[in-house]
């Protein structure tokens, strides 16, 4: 039997609409991530479309 705990991690896009303000989708991006490092989330990973 193994004493590894699983992990979780939390992906991110980041995109957003021609119309939306970048600069809030951006903090509101970062406060996800925050929220997600106090709710003990292993790893963050942010994705990238081109």
């Amino acid at each position: 039997m193994t004493t590894e705990k699983m992990q979780f991690g939390l992906a991110i896009r980041g995109q957003y609409a021609q119309d939306q303000d970048i600069r809030i989708c951006f903090e509101e991006m970062m406060e996800e991530c925050r929220q997600a490092e106090a709710l003990g989330f292993d790893s963050i990973t942010k994705t990238s479309h081109y």
